[in-house]
């Protein structure tokens, strides 16, 4: 199986970035680490798997309600 790593890019500034992974040697925690090029800044945020699953419908959500859907 491929090694794929994705790097999301901010809309209007492209040194900032993030990305989301599996904390190494665990199997409970997921990271997104936020990282701005220009000033240097790195900050990891963990989270175990019930928050990063309420974190993913709570992003859906305000997703569909950016597109207008609204029965969600």
């Amino acid at each position: 199986m491929a090694k794929v790593k994705f790097k999301f890019i901010d809309k209007y500034w492209s040194e900032r970035t993030f990305e989301v992974y599996q904390v190494p040697n665990s199997k409970e925690e997921i990271c997104i680490r936020f990282f701005d090029e220009d000033d240097g800044i790195e900050l990891p945020m963990i989270m175990d798997i019930p928050t990063a699953i309420k974190f993913a419908k709570t992003l859906r959500t305000e997703i569909n309600k950016a597109k207008g859907v609204y029965n969600v």
